[in-house]
């Protein structure tokens, strides 16, 4: 059942559906709360969220109000998550692909006892890169300024093919359907370069996260970008109850390209009799 719910300057949108455990499903940047569409219809035993981001499906751009800051950043839409699943019984499962498993990451750092259990598929966290593996992350900045530069010129088809291009990797842009492509171009500037901006500019560690005791399955393509797979493993290995699964065959956008792997692995992790946490240091 489609809600709204008024977040600052901006009415966002979000579904609600289903009874039961509750799970969060949250999209990346380009998607909308319908990305995890198959996953869902996979959870028919539980109460299943999916917000539409900032920017994406019916949410509006994010807007800064007079008082607070004045660039988005994913604190946004930890907020959005926050708002929608204040009356959510806890503990919650979290599902997010790419700046959604960011998001993931970051509503868990901040609320670790409300979490049951959490799946990343790639999270957008490259500035996690910049400590241990700087070259990787000087990649990935690289791209992803490319692409801003762009968007200041105005040159926004350009924009959205650097970005997706060197994100969902070599010649996937071209394999998107018109309509997609089309939409990316219209919306660069507001919803997706706010995004990359906003990964880049969030300072994290891997070793930030080692207070999210929670279960946590952290998925990436067998094929994505070099540094996208090593952020996923530096990731793996320091959260506490974590394990790292590799997509064969498939790049960042595994969800969709390799939907049915994907899928069953989540079920599968989902339906794992939890392990006792271990109890923090």
């Amino acid at each position: 059942m489609k809600q709204q719910v008024q977040l600052g300057a901006v009415l966002a949108t979000y579904s609600d559906a289903g009874s039961g455990d509750p799970v969060v499903l949250v999209h990346g940047a380009g998607a909308n709360r319908s990305y995890w569409k198959g996953l869902s219809q996979r959870l028919g035993a539980h109460r299943v969220l999916a917000p539409d981001l900032f920017g994406h499906g019916d949410t509006p751009p994010w807007r800064p109000m007079p008082s607070g800051p004045t660039a988005y950043s994913y604190a946004e839409d930890v907020a959005l998550l926050e708002r929608i699943t204040a009356d959510v019984p806890a503990p919650l499962s979290l599902i997010g692909h790419s700046s959604g498993g960011a998001v993931c990451l970051e509503f868990a750092r901040r609320h670790p006892e409300r979490i049951a259990r959490l799946v990343v598929a790639e999270p957008m966290l490259p500035g996690l890169l910049a400590g241990p593996l700087p070259a990787a992350f000087a990649e990935v900045a690289s791209a992803y300024e490319r692409a801003h530069l762009a968007v200041q010129c105005r040159e926004f088809a350009a924009a959205a093919a650097t970005l997706f291009e060197y994100i969902l990797g070599d010649g996937e842009w071209c394999r998107l359907s018109a309509s997609t492509r089309t939409w990316l171009e219209q919306n660069v500037e507001l919803a997706l370069a706010a995004h990359s901006k906003a990964s880049l500019a969030l300072t994290v560690a891997a070793d930030d996260y080692r207070g999210i005791h929670a279960p946590v399955l952290v998925l990436a393509g067998e094929r994505t970008r070099a540094p996208f797979r090593r952020l996923c493993e530096l990731l793996a290995a320091a959260l506490p109850c974590a394990r790292l699964e590799v997509v064969p065959g498939a790049s960042h956008n595994a969800p969709i390209t390799h939907a049915a792997v994907v899928e069953a692995a989540i079920v599968a992790f989902c339906s794992e009799r939890p392990a006792p946490s271990p109890r923090p240091a």
